[in-house]
């Protein structure tokens, strides 16, 4: 998982800032020239963090990203009776129309799927998904279809694209704190800081921050999450099933964060490397141009050549030595 470092976060705004909240479209506080809105959706909380704004174009975009993450849960949650997951499903085999969102994420997850191997697969190793010339999406009957693994970094990049397009100066959106897309930079200028934290089920720790300059990144690997659904104060752990054998992934990655040009192609690239190992994902990324990762490995912090001076540890993990960058 990933969350904001301290540079950018819940205070980055100042003590002076003041909140405004509207029961309609989640949380916005206004200052000096920034707002954070923060908005419940996709079984997670979705925060956005934007600067070079003014407060009347703030609220319109609270407001637009909350319908868009609305329109996005409602077409690719399979926790939905009528969204086109469920529908493809449904249909046991026969062609369905969807929304083009839920194409751009069904084009991009079959084709992740050749690229790792089958390392990532939506049906998770029990069939496979198919298009027409029509445009119409099938699955295998009885495939557990499910778009988890890669629809918050789809989100991510459409809610930064929102506000790029509006001609905000820069913004962080954090899906999750797994899945971050950012656009311009923020107050002060450079680029956005964002820590990483360690695997485990402990007390939230942060072994490394990356410099984050546009783009995106996503984080998978052993963590426990909080899920409202459960109830208060309760927990799970996150596991990542290996798709080609049905049963937890086993290699020696703890954790595994991809940096790229696209939130969406991230997810599904770190959800694989979970799978897959350093070595397997070293062979994906050269095939994948574009895209490195840091991972925390039993073994220590490993992280790709095109990294560089953007990720800074700030110690070796419990029990490990750092390895050489």
């Amino acid at each position: 998982m990933t969350r904001p470092d301290d540079t950018v976060g819940a205070d980055a705004l100042g003590s002076g800032a003041h909140e405004d909240v509207n029961s309609g479209v989640g949380s916005v506080r206004f200052a000096r020239g920034g707002v954070r809105i923060e908005v419940e959706a996709m079984g997670t909380v979705v925060r956005v963090r934007a600067y070079a704004i003014a407060q009347a174009l703030a609220a319109t975009l609270a407001a637009r990203t909350k319908a868009l993450l609305a329109e996005l849960e409602r077409v690719l949650s399979r926790f939905t009776s009528h969204s086109d997951v469920a529908r493809i499903r449904a249909a046991h085999g026969g062609w369905t129309r969807v929304h083009e969102h839920t194409g751009s994420v069904l084009e991009a997850a079959q084709r992740m799927r050749r690229t790792t191997d089958g390392a990532f697969d939506v049906c998770l190793g029990a069939g496979e998904i198919d298009v027409d010339n029509q445009g119409r999406w099938r699955s295998t009957p009885d495939a557990p279809l499910d778009l988890g693994g890669i629809a918050k970094g789809y989100a991510a990049d459409r809610i930064r694209d929102l506000y790029s397009q509006a001609g905000v100066g820069g913004a962080l959106v954090d899906i999750g704190s797994s899945s971050i897309a950012a656009h311009g930079e923020p107050e002060g200028g450079g680029p956005w800081r964002v820590g990483l934290r360690a695997p485990g089920h402990g007390p939230v720790d942060v072994f490394g921050t990356v410099d984050l300059s546009g783009g995106a990144l996503s984080t998978s690997g052993d963590y426990v999450r909080r899920e409202e659904a459960w109830g208060e104060g309760r927990h799970r752990r996150q596991m990542i099933l290996d798709p080609r054998t049905g049963s937890q992934a086993r290699s020696s990655v703890l954790s595994a964060t991809v940096l790229g040009a696209d939130g969406m192609t991230a997810e599904a690239l770190s959800t694989a490397a979970v799978v897959l190992g350093p070595e397997g994902l070293v062979e994906v990324l050269a095939r994948e141009r574009g895209f490195d990762a840091i991972l925390a490995t039993e073994a220590g912090i490993l992280a790709t050549s095109g990294v560089g001076a953007a990720f800074t540890p700030r110690r070796p993990l419990a029990g490990a030595q750092a390895s050489p960058q």
